[in-house]
């Protein structure tokens, strides 16, 4: 079964929006990308960054909230087997006419095809008009349930006409980030380690042997580096969950403590519990109090008890010290 992707990420500042469009438009390194490719992808709205955060700037609006969303971007993609019938095309038109019937047709200021990674997607700028005509993110993208909503709409009006379903509403599944997809994509990309084969020398071509064990340890050397890093990042990984497991154990056991409490607060209204917690609070710091008292008593007691044999101890030697006078020889 293949699933419609819809990712969005809220940019709030000029610098974030031309990070983005370095990416998008490859005018910086992008590890995941193949520059062989790099003809197939399509930009629609501006030729270059520059005058996709030109035509941004003007469909901002003069007065705005210093920490406003400035633009919203759009990910939009598929399982990658879906891919396998076809380049995507019509998905994706479907996918921009649906950007434009939500946001308005002008505020969705460029589009993008990639086709030079792994999995081919669509990326949009969209600028978060609202339709009072205010910038307002949080219209589109404001809390768990509309989020919720829009990946609903999108897999219904878009996902489900290419043959794709939307993922399991509710699930407890970890959504990525456009920054952790991108992430991901070049963590793939990085996988293989490159490994650079020997020639063999003249007496080595006389001996297969002796080559191939030379060419084992060449090998072996250079992905020594390579499996250190494994083997640090699964011992981090190990040490992580079992850090995890003392948590889970620890809450576990803090949860079976409180259940009595929790049993006891459970049936009574919210009135009865603010009194009940009032009664608790002040019977701890009763409790504080007369826990501080008396620790202060006891304080004071072992105080008096060390002055005692410090007095005593004086007055022991000062006696001593009399005896032995008194015990001298006389003259």
């Amino acid at each position: 079964m293949s699933y419609a992707i819809l990712r969005t990420a809220k940019l709030k500042s000029m610098g974030e929006i031309g990070g983005s469009l370095a990416h998008n438009y490859r005018t910086r390194d992008t590890p995941n990308a193949d520059p062989e490719r790099d003809h197939l992808n399509e930009h629609q709205g501006g030729d270059n960054p520059d005058q996709v955060m030109q035509a941004i700037r003007e469909r901002l609006p003069e007065k705005r909230r210093s920490d406003a969303v400035l633009c919203v971007e759009y990910l939009i993609t598929a399982s990658p087997e879906h891919f396998d019938k076809g380049n995507g095309s019509a998905y994706f038109a479907d996918a921009v006419d649906w950007l434009k019937r939500r946001h308005g047709a002008d505020n969705v200021v460029a589009t993008t095809i990639h086709r030079d990674e792994t999995t081919p997607h669509l990326v949009a700028y969209v600028v978060p008009i609202d339709p009072a005509g205010k910038l307002n993110a949080k219209h589109y993208l404001g809390g768990k349930a509309k989020l919720s909503a829009m990946q609903t709409e999108f897999a219904e009006q878009v996902g489900r006409v290419h043959g794709l379903e939307r993922g399991i509403e509710g699930s407890k599944a970890n959504h990525r980030t456009i920054r952790e997809y991108y992430q991901r994509a070049n963590q793939q990309s990085e996988r293989a380690p490159s490994v650079d084969v020997p020639e063999p020398t003249m007496a080595e071509r006389l001996s297969p042997r002796a080559y191939g064990q030379r060419v084992a340890e060449s090998v072996m050397q250079q992905i020594k580096p390579k499996w250190q890093e494994l083997q640090a990042k699964a011992s981090e990984a190990e040490t992580a969950k079992q850090e995890a497991a003392a948590a889970k154990a620890a809450y576990k056991a803090q949860s079976e403590r409180l259940k009595p409490l929790e049993d006891a607060f459970r049936p009574l209204s919210q009135e009865d519990r603010q009194k009940l917690l009032y009664v608790v609070e002040k019977a701890s710091e009763k409790f504080q109090g007369e826990r501080q008292a008396r620790l202060r008593q006891e304080l004071e007691a072992k105080q008096a008890a060390q002055a005692a044999r410090a007095a005593s101890r004086a007055a022991s030697r000062e006696d001593h010290q009399e005896r032995s006078r008194d015990d001298g020889p006389s003259r």
